[in-house]
């Protein structure tokens, strides 16, 4: 591990990416599960949601990756290809879901099902944040290859800036965008200087992880915690950290069995779809009377219905030929 050059980690990477994908889409559908509170589900309520960073760091990667091989126009039409018919068909979906129990059962007025951006899946803070940040990619590539450091330095400076006069509670917000957009600028500076990529670097993002989970495990969900001063250190420390939190997986996943690797590698392949629609089906079942299930198999029921779905929609758009 300790004499892993920095071709032999982005192998790893390359190697366990969707397995990686799919050990933090379950996290985050952990994490986003409302039935069970104690241990050991708690540990996804308070550090699931790091998936995210997971995601945006990978994704950083690739897009540097794309955009080293096609042109900018070849760039863009694979990105629309592959997000675009997921989100309209998920949304358009999820919607259906909504609108048919709407007919069934009366629901509240205070749960507000549907809004403007649902059939777009624009509901969702990460879509409207991948969509960004794909859109300003190529400049970030091209920033990146003449003056990388100094771009890091503005979009740090960015993140500053945002934390201290414009962060909200609200992941509606904008700001939401801003502050995660250096760990995806991270993970574009991993492929565009390989060389920094090391161990050492992979040990200095380690000591950065460990200060995240410190402070989690401290303040938890307290008021304190959502502070500027250390809210702004966490999301700092966490952008640092994801590096570690997605090298220390590929170790993790290297000593498992290779059939949980390619469960987890299957689930993987269809994490967006799985991101798109798990939320609406945990809402869905209780509104439909499934409060006879005990919580636990509530969260299996919605997860492995999640799953299902997921799976049929990315099928069904192979099929359609939106998906390569």
């Amino acid at each position: 591990m300790f004499q892993q050059s920095s071709e032999q980690i982005l192998n790893d990477f390359s190697k366990y990416r969707s397995a990686v994908m799919g050990v933090y889409i379950l996290s985050i559908a952990l994490f986003h599960q409302h039935f069970l509170h104690s241990f050991p589900w708690n540990i996804f309520h308070y550090y699931g949601y790091w998936g995210v960073d997971v995601f945006l760091l990978l994704s950083g990667m690739g897009m540097v990756n794309a955009l080293s091989k096609y042109p900018i126009s070849i760039f863009f039409q694979h990105r629309i290809k592959r997000l675009l018919p997921s989100c309209i068909f998920c949304g358009i979906l999820k919607c259906a879901i909504y609108l048919l129990i709407g007919s069934v059962i009366i629901i509240p007025k205070e749960i507000d099902l549907i809004d403007w951006g649902s059939p777009l899946s624009l509901d969702l803070w990460y879509i409207r944040a991948i969509i960004v940040y794909y859109v300003i990619s190529p400049l970030l590539y091209r920033f990146m290859q003449h003056a990388p450091w100094m771009t890091i330095l503005a979009v740090f400076i960015l993140f500053i800036i945002n934390e201290l006069f414009f962060k909200t509670s609200d992941a509606g917000s904008p700001s939401w965008i801003i502050e995660r957009l250096l760990v995806f600028c991270i993970g574009m500076l991993l492929m565009v200087k390989k060389k920094i990529l090391s161990v050492h670097i992979i040990i200095v993002s380690t000591i950065f992880l460990i200060i995240a989970i410190f402070i989690v495990a401290t303040l938890k969900n307290s008021v304190s915690l959502y502070s500027t001063i250390p809210w702004t250190i966490y999301i700092f420390t966490l952008a640092i950290g994801a590096l570690a939190l997605t090298y220390l997986s590929v170790l993790f996943l290297k000593t498992m069995c290779s059939t949980l690797v390619s469960a987890l590698n299957w689930l993987g392949n269809f994490s967006l779809e799985i991101y798109l629609i798990h939320q609406s089906i945990y809402t869905a079942l209780p509104l439909i009377g499934c409060n006879w299930c005990p919580p636990f198999g509530m969260l299996i029921l919605c997860l492995i219905l999640s799953f299902f779905i997921a799976y049929t929609c990315k099928y069904i758009l192979n099929i359609l030929c939106f998906h390569k």
